[in-house]
């Protein structure tokens, strides 16, 4: 198992391997938890529906969380927690317990340290969180469904992770190439003209997004659209040609090429090594 940081899996194919939901009343006996000297071994997302509470962290450091937060719970992450301000609900929080692997089958953990998030769009987590306790309530168990709703949780606070570090960090400055780079599907622009978006010289953009992904503003283009292609070719009926020309390459001798350069193996042999 290895640690990914929470706003590294925006773009990234990874697979949730276990979904364990859980509707908890946080009052009397319940208002009290300690994970010290039995730390969690699981991905939590812990969102208060009807109390707030607070944590006391290993070394000390409290952190809050009022009636709509959402708080991340880091396997190994050991404290003290306590609840109050309880409403009339019959639930005060919903946890949502998570395992994931990456698209080789490894397992993974989202970072260790325990996160607060306030959402700017509320109604929609108090939805989903709702939505995914009513799900795993059933005698039946839908969970195609409540993996369907973990990703969109995910993919909400992983976004949200992301912004905030582009926007506090040196990274703000070619902060709209960056997002260019890893959500435009055909990269039509030059490395030049990304950078004129963001009112810096292409040198200075280059320097300072490599040391951003650590990759080359070129090597981090190509490497994205080969990830695409793999995905499209497994899973999808377009044909290689179909793939080249919708990722944007200049013919599919190029991407053919390319492939093989990255992968050691032709398009068409990954297509039939993965059926």
């Amino acid at each position: 198992m290895y640690e990914k940081k929470l706003e590294d899996i925006v773009y990234e194919n990874f697979n949730i391997t276990a979904c364990l939901v859980h509707g908890q009343v946080r009052q009397g006996e319940g208002a009290f938890f300690s994970t010290v000297g039995k730390p969690r071994r699981i991905n939590g997302f812990f969102y208060f529906y009807d109390c707030d509470g607070e944590y006391t962290l290993k070394n000390g450091e409290k952190k809050y969380a009022k009636r709509g937060d959402v708080v991340f719970l880091p396997p190994f992450c050991e404290y003290d927690s306590q609840f109050y301000g309880h409403g009339k609900k019959q639930v005060d929080c919903i946890l949502v317990n998570l395992l994931f692997s990456d698209k080789d089958g490894k397992e993974f953990y989202l970072s260790d340290n325990l996160e607060v998030f306030t959402p700017k769009d509320s109604e929609f987590i108090k939805k989903e969180f709702c939505d995914i306790l009513n799900i795993y309530s059933r005698p039946i168990k839908n969970t195609a469904e409540m993996k369907a709703i973990s990703y969109k949780i995910l993919s909400y606070f992983a976004t949200v992770n992301k912004e905030t570090v582009l926007d506090v960090s040196r990274y703000r400055y070619i902060a709209n190439g960056i997002k260019y780079l890893e959500t435009d599907i055909k990269q039509e622009k030059s490395i030049e003209e990304v950078a004129k978006m963001c009112n810096v010289s292409s040198a200075y953009f280059r320097r300072l997004f490599k040391e951003y992904s650590g990759l080359s503003p070129i090597q981090f283009r190509i490497r994205k659209k080969l990830d695409m292609a793999k995905d499209m070719l497994v899973s999808g009926t377009m044909s290689i040609v179909e793939i080249s020309d919708y990722l944007g390459f200049e013919n599919v001798t190029y991407f053919t090429r390319l492939f093989k350069e990255y992968e050691k193996i032709s398009p068409a042999k990954y297509r039939n090594y993965s059926k």
